[in-house]
């Protein structure tokens, strides 16, 4: 397992701060938490389900999303032609997998006309933003199903190739972003600046705290957090926090009505990486990579140790947070279940 670790030194102006706001809350996402008190929180959790939240590629537009013949040495992106029936059965296995997620998933529908394929390719382009992509469908996507493994298959005209682990982990990801998209249940806003002086205050790290600790260190579940404070969204998902306390203050003059104290804090959160598209499962393996972000923060508290807001200490935090649920697959893309 490969871990990538970034600590970031850049103070802030200390503008965002206090008792969180209505989009804020953490009720917001609509999870029964245990509790608010700091004293019954986990200061470290992890997710328990070790087969879900892969890391994968985010599937970037400018180079055709999961149209994106990736596996091939020459794929000419946005230029090739996907084969019809005829010039399929004169292709060998190994040239037949070397066609993107897309083509395959057309393919194994018996659409040689490549609907799927074709509509993936009218709405992305190589002038792109390198970010724009999938990131929205690959984080809702890898916290419900266990990483899929290479799966071999055969058509309904005798036609075998191979689902390598990246195809069908990039088709669960399209069907989450674009096939049956619904925006989830958010904490704090998304910031639309592009420079590290704007005024955008991200999620207030007290919510971010509390939902992290409720849901994975209390729970062992995950969600979905946006580690990008300005405007480009890079969705990942965490695997595991590790949180600590270093001294206690007298309240601040940003800290809510109530507050008694201030503890000092900072928290380590492994986020599954975005990666190159893999023929097998990487978890478990060299090739599973995680992004470890370091955050810190004050945290206010009550004469009741709940904990009633807070204050980022460092340029680098989170935007925002979220969740939706787990949606079921329908009409052609029902067929995944027997896949993954």
């Amino acid at each position: 397992m490969k871990k990538i670790i970034i600590v970031f030194f850049l103070f802030t102006n200390l503008l965002f701060a206090g008792a969180w706001d209505n989009n804020n809350n953490p009720a917001n996402l609509g999870l029964k938490f245990k509790s608010y008190k700091i004293t019954e929180l986990p200061m470290e959790g992890e997710l328990l389900d070790k087969t879900k939240a892969w890391p994968e590629s985010h599937w970037a537009s400018n180079v055709g999303s999961i149209a994106f013949r990736w596996s091939s040495m020459g794929p000419e992106n946005f230029k090739y032609v996907s084969p019809d029936l005829a010039k399929v059965k004169q292709l060998t296995v190994a040239e037949i997998n070397e066609l993107s997620p897309a083509e395959k998933f057309d393919l194994y529908l018996g659409h040689y006309d490549y609907p799927v394929t074709k509509t993936i390719l009218k709405s992305t382009s190589p002038t792109m933003n390198a970010w724009f992509g999938i990131c929205h469908g690959v984080a809702p996507a890898s916290m419900y199903y266990t990483e899929p493994r290479r799966k071999t298959v055969t058509n309904k005209e005798g036609i075998t190739f191979d689902f390598y682990a990246s195809d069908l982990k990039a088709l669960l990801s399209y069907y989450y972003s674009n096939v049956n998209y619904r925006s989830g249940r958010q904490v704090g806003r998304r910031c639309f600046a592009n420079k590290d002086n704007s005024p955008c205050g991200d999620v207030n790290p007290a919510a971010f705290f509390l939902v992290l600790a409720n849901r994975m260190g209390v729970d062992g579940k995950t969600l979905v957090v946006d580690v990008d404070r300005l405007n480009e969204v890079w969705n990942h998902v965490p695997i595991s926090y590790k949180a600590n306390i270093y001294s206690e203050h007298p309240p601040g003059p940003t800290s809510p009505p109530g507050t008694v104290k201030r503890l000092h804090m900072d928290i380590l959160v492994n986020y599954a990486a975005s990666i190159k598209p893999q023929l097998e499962a990487v978890i478990g393996t060299d090739k599973a990579e995680y992004l470890g972000q370091i955050y810190e923060f004050y945290l206010d508290i009550d004469a009741k140790d709940n904990i009633v807001g807070g204050e980022w200490l460092k340029d680098i935090r989170p935007d925002f947070l979220w969740i939706r649920d787990q949606e079921q697959l329908t009409g052609d893309w029902k067929v995944l279940e027997s896949l993954i």
